[in-house]
């Protein structure tokens, strides 16, 4: 296919996310669609940014396009010997047989993965525009172009929240069902369900942290039980990963440590001048990424572990913005909300800097 094609394919792909995104809106409420005008804006400069990254861009970009290749001319996944998810594998034949362009099928993966992270801080953020900074400094972002396959399950999962708000049970698991065929370690967010049905307190919280360290002393048994289930990834128990305590889990506990502390400051009374009330949304995503701190906790075993964190730390982006957008006193919101800009930037500037092969996004080039 000729690349003026792909290009305008990829552009529909996008345009047509937008219109129906931006109809729903407009449906409920003609004010509210200008006002995410802005944010819709900015997704989709990063949407066509993740769409058109050429191949070197990504840890992994090179492989997945590779995989959709030796799909594409064997006709049919099963006649090759991965060791990927069969709904991935799948998704790829299908796409292939349609499309057997594989910059079209990054594009198309890059459009799902955006435009639902789009819809998600749309629906429940009460500020989007520090929900977008989250998105990008914390490394979403960066992660839809580095773990391809994960993103497009976590994308899923996060669609899969309404059906939990609204106790819509096998709606749910059939969200978790679909995802998992694209990444098995989507099955963890299971718990979710449970999630929603936990008041956030002081007391709860130092239940989990104290779960997560009895886990973590006793991790030799239970990550046995885990390669007994998931045979595919035994071979990670004798790799670089297990015992090897890189700076990045220590980094990630930190900051997830310090939003989770944020997110309680700002519900205070003395801070916020009432005690705010919590929705179900509130409750949910402070639950879910105070899952993903123990699961951090426990990564300090198993490096590859705060993977597993990404499914549940990645609500921050709801969670830390609702909870600051409470806070009755103008003054005290705009201070945390400064402060917390910065911090991420910093955060965010010295990853680049130092670590830059932890996402290898930059320098950024297309593949046109």
């Amino acid at each position: 296919m000729s690349y003026p094609s792909v290009i305008c394919l990829t552009l529909l792909m996008y345009l047509a996310g937008c219109v129906i995104n931006q109809y729903e809106i407009k449906r409920l409420d003609k004010e509210r669609a200008v006002r995410y005008l802005p944010l819709l804006l900015a997704m989709g400069w990063l949407t066509l940014l993740t769409s058109f990254r050429g191949q070197s861009i990504g840890n992994d970009t090179a492989d997945y396009m590779m995989i959709f290749e030796d799909v594409s001319l064997a006709g049919n996944y099963q006649l090759l010997n991965y060791r990927y998810e069969f709904g991935f594998l799948w998704l790829n034949q299908i796409f292939s047989a349609i499309i057997p362009d594989v910059h079209l099928w990054i594009a198309a993966c890059g459009v799902f993965t955006c435009m639902t992270f789009y819809n998600f801080i749309r629906r429940y953020s009460d500020d989007y525009f520090l929900s977008l900074i989250f998105f990008i400094t914390l490394g979403t972002w960066g992660q839809t172009m580095n773990i391809l396959r994960q993103m497009l399950a976590i994308a899923i999962c996060l669609i899969s929240c309404r059906f939990i708000l609204k106790n819509e049970g096998l709606k749910f698991l059939g969200c978790i069902f679909l995802a998992t065929t694209l990444h098995y370690t989507a099955i963890i967010f299971i718990v979710a369900w449970w999630m929603n049905r936990i008041t956030p307190s002081i007391r709860n919280i130092c239940l989990f942290i104290i779960l997560s360290i009895l886990i973590s002393i006793n991790f030799g048994s239970v990550i046995n039980s885990v390669f007994t289930v998931f045979t595919q990834y035994e071979h990670y128990g004798t790799s670089q990963y297990f015992g090897d305590v890189k700076m990045a889990t220590y980094m990630k506990i930190s900051v997830s440590s310090l939003l989770c502390g944020l997110w309680l400051i700002a519900r205070t009374g003395r801070v916020a001048g009432l005690t705010p009330v919590l929705s179900k949304m509130d409750k949910l995503s402070f639950n879910l990424m105070l899952a993903g701190l123990c699961i951090l906790i426990i990564s300090v075993n198993f490096n590859l572990l705060d993977r597993v964190a990404t499914y549940f730390s990645i609500f921050s982006i709801i969670a830390v913005p609702n909870a600051l957008s409470k806070i009755k006193f103008h003054r005290n919101r705009l201070v945390l909300s400064s402060i917390l800009i910065l911090f991420l930037f910093a955060y965010y500037t010295l990853i680049v800097i130092c670590r830059p092969e932890w996402n290898r996004i930059y320098p950024y080039h297309t593949w046109l």
